[in-house]
């Protein structure tokens, strides 16, 4: 008891004394190791992992190179790589678009074009088929024996009924030499029961005339096209007017309608 007592004494006396210090010392150095060996291990932890993303990084850099490979083999050179612009990817986009899509502007433009040509065909048309004047001339020579009606009923002596009279008839002998009162195309020659021989002449101005009880001469015939004062035919007699003085029974018809060929002529007000 009295050893142990002393050591405790002495201890004391230390640790009252300089011991306390390298007690204290002893623990620094001791706290100091344990934090240099957990920094160590932590540096450790960092360098190998570390490595680990280095080599991933390698890895993966490494990947293109396969791509790059690839592309030598189909003969495609790293230099023909190129950036596409946003001007040329809308343009890749416009061309990948269906057919009928990107064909429809060209056909509408096409159909358009079409319209205006036809359009402008049909007024090139309207404009040749507008009234033209015309400068008339009397087919014979002779008296006005029986007038235009003007839609009004005439006794016909030789039919003896009453009806209108849808032209005029001109006094002349039988074989009167009988001209194109203007100039004209031949749209029909027939003969007819009433009338005899009938000649039909359009005009420009859109009128046509009719001579009734004309015999056609030898060289006309119909689709020709005839002059102002050229002889067409002579007359002879007509049969449902064989009562009357030998004449020319000269009508003129305008939009399908019988009008007074003087009148129309300006040889009548």
């Amino acid at each position: 008891m009295s050893k142990s007592n002393s050591f405790k004494e002495k201890f004391k006396k230390f640790i009252a004394g300089n011991g306390f210090y390298a007690i204290l010392a002893v623990c620094l150095v001791g706290a100091g190791a344990a934090a240099w060996v957990t920094v160590n291990n932590t540096i450790d932890s960092i360098d190998e992992n570390n490595k680990i993303i280095e080599q991933k990084q390698s890895s993966s850099a490494e990947m293109p190179s396969w791509d790059f490979d690839k592309a030598e083999k189909t003969e495609n050179k790293k230099d023909d790589i190129k950036i596409e612009t946003k001007k040329e990817k809308s343009e890749k986009t416009e061309t990948a678009k269906p057919k009928n899509q990107t064909e429809e502007k060209p056909a509408e433009k096409k159909e358009n074009t079409e319209e205006k040509k036809e359009q402008t065909e049909e007024k090139k048309e309207n404009k040749t088929l507008r009234p033209q004047p015309v400068t008339f001339i009397m087919p014979v020579e002779g008296n006005i024996i029986t007038a235009f009606s003007n839609g009004k009923l005439v006794k016909d002596p030789t039919l003896d009924e009453w009806k209108t009279h849808n032209g005029v008839d001109i006094k002349v002998p039988v074989g009167s030499a009988v001209v194109a009162c203007a100039d004209g195309k031949i749209e029909k020659i027939y003969k007819d029961k009433l009338w005899g021989c009938v000649i039909e002449v359009s005009h420009s101005d859109g009128t046509t005339a009719h001579y009734c009880g004309i015999e056609p001469i030898n060289n006309i015939k119909e689709g020709d096209i005839v002059r102002n004062r050229q002889q067409i035919g002579k007359t002879i007699q007509i049969p449902c007017e064989i009562a009357v003085e030998p004449h020319l029974h000269f009508a003129m018809k305008q939009d399908g309608k019988w009008i007074n060929p003087l009148k129309h002529m300006g040889m009548e007000k």
